[in-house]
């Protein structure tokens, strides 16, 4: 996940509060799966812990911070350990989301100073609790300033260089995702084991190096459904998928809706921001 694209999406979209849980989960304990509407932020406080979001499986640990796009099925397995975790739920406007598609991606950020992320996060739960009048300022206050903690946060451990560039591998993606590639020819070309570059991916990135190439090709096709007439078996060919059933089943998991769903909701909603204006 870039940071400065995360950033520049949250500085610019109009957000707005939800909700602020916090769920304690026993040992080997599995919860039900639940429909959220709007976005929302997992952060793991202790503990580890699965979570399943519309049948795609993400592990977390403490520090984890998972964002997860609206209109999904969201449902937690447990390792052996007891987890506690903090979900804060937040929306945009409607007419807002065909431009910032970050809001409708799941992506995980891990974290190494978690203290005023988990403070800022806690009291918005205990905040959201309060019967007080003013409780919605409040929380929409304390979300932003979670929300600048956290950018904050990735920002400090992304100093923390690795022994290899990632901006080039991550720019070597970028520039080849549109090719059949795979992680062994990742490695291979910058002289480094399979194993190696699973590991640095998810101690920097937050995910694995098919996760992060899959996201940035549901992202350009993402940007193409909105962009373009092309048909879907193109945009399909032209982000690295030979196979366009198997990208249709791939962008529903990434993003909850098929492509042709996608493209109709997202052109709906810029009908009636022009029919507003």
């Amino acid at each position: 996940m870039n940071i400065e694209d995360l950033a520049n999406y949250f500085a610019s979209a109009s957000i707005s509060f939800e909700n602020a849980i916090q769920q304690v989960m026993e040992p080997r304990t599995k919860n039900i799966e639940k429909y959220h509407e709007c976005a929302s932020i997992i952060i793991i406080s202790s503990g580890l812990a699965s979570f399943t979001i519309n049948e795609t499986s993400y592990k977390l640990k403490t520090g984890s911070v998972l964002h997860v796009g609206p209109s999904t099925v969201i449902s937690e397995v447990l390792s052996d350990t007891k987890c506690s975790y903090i979900l804060i739920q937040y929306r945009i406007l409607e007419n807002e989301v065909s431009i910032f598609p970050l809001y409708t991606s799941h992506f995980i950020m891990n974290i190494d100073n978690q203290k005023k992320v988990f403070q800022y996060a806690m009291e918005l739960v205990e905040n959201f609790r309060s019967t007080d009048v003013y409780m919605k300022l409040k929380c929409k206050s304390l979300l932003l300033s979670f929300i600048v903690e956290l950018i904050h946060a990735l920002k400090n451990d992304s100093k923390k260089q690795p022994a290899i560039d990632l901006e080039k591998i991550k720019s070597y993606i970028h520039q080849h995702y549109a090719e059949s590639i795979t992680i062994n020819e990742i490695a291979s070309n910058f002289g480094i084991k399979r194993r190696y570059l699973t590991s640095i991916f998810q101690r920097y990135i937050g995910s694995s190096p098919i996760e992060y190439l899959t996201a940035y090709r549901i992202h350009k096709a993402q940007e193409l459904l909105l962009l373009t007439d092309k048909q879907i078996i193109e945009i399909s060919n032209s982000v690295g998928y030979v196979d366009n059933l198997y990208f249709s089943r791939v962008f529903k998991k990434k993003t909850g809706m098929s492509p042709t769903e996608y493209r109709k909701y997202r052109s709906f909603l810029t009908k009636e921001k022009v029919n507003q204006d």
